[in-house]
């Protein structure tokens, strides 16, 4: 059910409107097709076959994923299939019946070696896919591994479950992380005996240290990540930039911009992102500004970053400009109007910033600073009693510790 779908094609002018090719087909046929559609000249020669012409019945169409071993530390999967039977490689050979069995549910490998010899034969004209793909040199993975962020080849050499075998395991993988957004301590039970059992599912960790960062518990949260990396085969930039952002969130600045430089190979556009955050946590301007604009190409998140920066530098009019400029290019943008908000309280232009502090709570009711500084520029307006409701609404609509914690302490900040 996840490689058999249906491909719909839309051609200009209704072009073989309702004809259907019943044939499989593969995603490298997508290159030959178009290439032959808009006739393209001496377009390089693949794999591929173009869907409107005649297709080979019994062609073997191949299928690989490998997500079972860098995010669950199981072994990764290849398939081939032809018109009637599907063979899926893994720790062991598996062989089906796909017109009597779509579900797949009666494995034929262990009666019927012929037809698995015969398809894995036909498996071994497909190259595997690399497990990681990396542009990194091997000093920069000597580095990344000493730091801790690259699994060392301990650390990964288990990858022989099948994944058929622990569907159990994925189904409490879920559980677990359903139960976290309405209850933290049975969501926390379950994470615990999932990894006690299967520390190597990687997955898990990262989606432990996700609710666990939800929940404020970030020393937890950073734990998760590291371990979730520790297990992996391959480098995980996601999970290095969420470390990265749980540093910051307990002011390690160190840290986090040794995380997010770690993930600067992989993921440059989001690393410069992070590095530019915590560069002006540490009040570092200059680099925070160094880093943003080294973004390519800069999406409207990255113009709201910039204009951030603009306005810790005093450059106010630089920063309403960039906002704009966001704004025109993409309409509603996260932390836009807090960042515009923020411009205007420093310009001492109150009256603006409340209403686009409660524009950005209206649209973005999670972003928690901007309640916090809504109610200051509330309490330096004259409006304590306002700026206290703030805080009961934001706990309103935000019931987790985190929130708590932030409005008791601007309470007390307030009462200074």
């Amino acid at each position: 059910e996840l490689i058999h779908v249906p491909l719909i094609v839309k051609l200009p002018h209704n072009a073989r409107a309702g004809a259907e090719v019943r044939e499989p087909a593969t995603l490298a046929d997508l290159f030959a097709t178009v290439t032959s559609l808009v006739g393209t000249p001496n377009a390089p020669k693949t794999s591929g076959l173009p869907l409107f012409e005649k297709l080979p019945a019994g062609r073997p169409i191949y299928s690989e994923s490998l997500y079972a071993r860098l995010h669950l530390g199981w072994s990764d999967l290849r398939s081939v299939t032809n018109d009637a039977r599907q063979l899926i490689e893994s720790s062991r050979s598996e062989l089906y019946d796909i017109n009597a069995d779509p579900a797949e549910k009666r494995d034929l490998a262990p009666s019927d070696r012929r037809a698995v010899t015969a398809l894995r034969e036909k498996l071994g004209q497909f190259p595997a896919g690399e497990s990681v793909q990396s542009a990194i040199t091997p000093e920069e993975k000597a580095k990344l591994t000493a730091l801790g962020y690259v699994a060392s080849p301990a650390a990964s050499s288990q990858r022989s479950v099948n994944p058929v075998d622990r569907i159990g395991d994925i189904e409490e993988l879920q559980d677990a992380s359903r139960l976290a957004g309405t209850d933290m301590p049975a969501a926390r039970a379950k994470f615990r005996d999932l990894l006690a059992k299967e520390p190597g599912m990687v997955e898990a960790w990262v989606q432990f240290g996700d609710a666990l960062l939800r929940a404020g518990e970030v020393d937890g949260a950073i734990d998760s990540y590291r371990n979730a990396i520790a297990h992996s085969s391959g480098p995980l930039p996601d999970v290095l930039l969420s470390l990265a952002s749980a540093y910051l969130q307990k002011s390690d600045t160190a840290h986090a911009m040794e995380a997010a430089r770690a993930a600067m190979p992989f993921d440059p556009r989001a690393a410069h992102s992070v590095t530019a955050l915590v560069a002006l946590a540490k009040g570092d301007t200059t680099t925070a500004e160094s880093e943003a604009a080294a973004i390519e190409r800069p999406h409207a998140g990255d113009l709201v970053l910039r204009a951030d920066i603009a306005s810790h530098q005093n450059r106010f009019n630089d920063a309403l400009s960039l906002l704009d400029q966001a704004e025109q290019k993409e309409g509603s943008v996260y932390r836009l109007h807090f960042v515009r908000g923020d411009v205007f309280a420093r310009m001492n232009r109150n009256r603006e910033a409340i209403a686009e502090f409660r524009t950005e709570i209206a649209k973005y009711p999670n972003d928690l600073d901007a309640y916090e500084r809504l109610a200051f520029v509330l309490v330096i307006a004259g409006d304590a009693r306002g700026g206290d409701q703030v805080l009961d609404q934001m706990v309103t609509a935000n019931p987790t510790p985190v929130a708590r914690r932030l409005a008791a302490e601007t309470r007390k900040a307030l009462r200074q």
